[in-house]
Parts: structure tokens; C-alpha cells; sequence
């Protein structure tokens, strides 16, 4: 009796699955950037369709108009969180950067946006050339925009004073930047969970203005970079300090 020949079986490649797959990954990023711009559009025809009916109502209607600040801060939230989302999702591709010059330009980035009207600065970098670090530009760049932002806000812009201080630590390898405002400070509730879960931004609360997701964003770049953030000093009157740290390329 003859035997039957079994049929071999087909076996796919490991290295076609590992490119299907990463074909899938590319093709959910795409999808992931198409939802966020589409989002992101959608809030700015959300933000200007809200000052329409403000300026329609006028100041007559005072429960409309607080439904309307509730619709405003509402958007502001959701957009805070696909900018977080965006900045997440970039490439780390680190390259030679230098801190004191990357500040100034942030900062006069904030200039350009109007973000800094009537805030006053006080430059306190180190006066010895500092050395480059290796870190995303983007990155680095939208967390010292971030902490910037929540400085100013938490000084409502018009009132704001803030101090910049870059200092090179030898001995450890280190750079530190020092963003210091004289805000109200952060209140205890919100500066326990600061850097572990974001914080809903209420904008219209003074006690919690200008401390968002915004910090807790912050970490999670700054920890992607291997650097880190603590706050060195907050209270009512005292304003905030926020320290950060970034490894010095070796």
C-alpha cells in the first residue's frame, strides 16, 4: 500500500509579519495625525463660533454667557490634550543643542504670540560657555515652552515677573534651569499629584490657574530625554520655582 505524501506546509516568513506589522504601525500613525489635525480644527471653529455668540448675547444674558465660558474652557482642555498627544508621538532623534539659546528663542517665540504682553524677565544664565546637550530640539523646545506658559498664566501675563537662571553643574555632569514666577504659587491638592496624573485645567479658578496638564507633560518629555523636573519652591506669595535637569552629552 502506497503511502500518501503529506503536503508540506507553508510557512510565512517572519520578517513579512514584522513588515506587515510595521506597515500597520506606520498606517495607525497617519490615521492618529489626520484624527488630531481634524480634531484641533474642529476646536478652533468650536473657540471662534463661542466668541460669536458672546458677541451676540453681549452682556445681557448672564446664565448664556456662563454657559459659554464653560463651552470656552471645555475646549481649551481638549485642546490641551492633543497637543499633549502631539508632542508625544514625535521622533526623539536627539541632535547638539545649547540651553541659553534655545530659551531665548522660545521665549521670543512667546513674544511673537502675544502670550507675554506686560510680563517682565529677569536673565540669570551662566556666564561660562556651557557645554551642548544631546536631546530633540522639539521636544526640549515644548517643555520649556510649557513651564514658561504655566509661569505666565499663573501671573495672569499682565502682572508677571519671571526669572530664567541656567547653571552648569561640573561635578555631575549636568545642566539646571531654574523658570521662577510670582504667581500664587501651586495650592497643596493639585502639587501632590502634579507629576503623576494631569490635572484638569479650570482657567477661571485662581487657585489652580495655570497648572494644567501642562507640568505633568513636561515630565514625561523631560523623563523620554533623561533629564527630570521638581518643584524647588510654591506657596501663596511666594510664587513657583520649577528646576529642571538635563545630562550633559558626554
Amino acid at each position: 500500500m502506497a503511502t500518501q505524501r503529506e503536503t508540506p506546509l507553508t510557512r510565512v516568513p517572519q520578517i513579512v509579519v514584522e513588515s506587515d506589522e510595521s506597515a500597520s504601525l506606520a498606517m495607525l500613525g497617519m490615521a492618529a495625525a489626520f484624527l488630531l489635525h481634524r480634531i484641533n480644527n474642529e476646536l478652533g471653529l468650536l473657540g471662534m463660533r463661542a466668541d460669536r455668540l458672546r458677541s451676540l448675547i453681549g452682556s445681557t444674558d448672564s446664565e448664556a454667557l456662563e454657559y459659554i465660558t464653560g463651552i470656552e474652557r471645555t475646549a481649551r482642555n481638549l485642546a490641551e490634550l492633543t497637543r499633549a498627544l502631539e508632542v508625544l508621538k514625535k521622533g526623539a532623534t536627539p541632535e547638539k543643542l545649547e540651553i541659553n539659546s534655545l530659551l531665548y528663542e522660545v521665549w521670543e517665540n512667546l513674544v511673537h504670540d502675544g502670550k507675554c504682553d506686560g510680563a517682565q524677565i529677569d536673565w540669570d544664565l551662566d556666564p561660562e560657555i556651557i557645554p551642548e546637550i544631546g536631546a530633540n530640539r522639539g521636544l526640549l523646545a515644548e517643555a520649556f515652552r510649557l513651564v514658561l506658559e504655566n509661569a505666565l498664566e499663573a501671573n495672569d501675563h499682565q502682572r508677571g515677573h519671571l526669572r530664567i537662571c541656567t547653571r552648569h553643574i561640573v561635578d555631575d555632569s549636568e545642566i539646571v534651569v531654574e523658570i521662577e514666577d510670582n504667581g500664587k504659587g501651586i495650592p497643596p491638592q493639585v502639587l501632590e499629584r502634579l507629576f503623576i496624573q494631569p490635572v484638569a485645567s479650570t482657567k477661571d479658578d485662581p487657585a489652580r490657574m495655570g497648572h494644567g496638564t501642562g507640568l505633568w507633560l513636561v515630565g514625561l518629555i523631560l523623563t523620554r530625554l533623561r533629564g527630570s523636573i521638581q518643584i524647588l519652591r510654591t506657596g501663596f506669595g511666594q510664587g513657583t520655582i520649577v528646576q529642571i535637569t538635563l545630562p550633559v552629552t558626554a
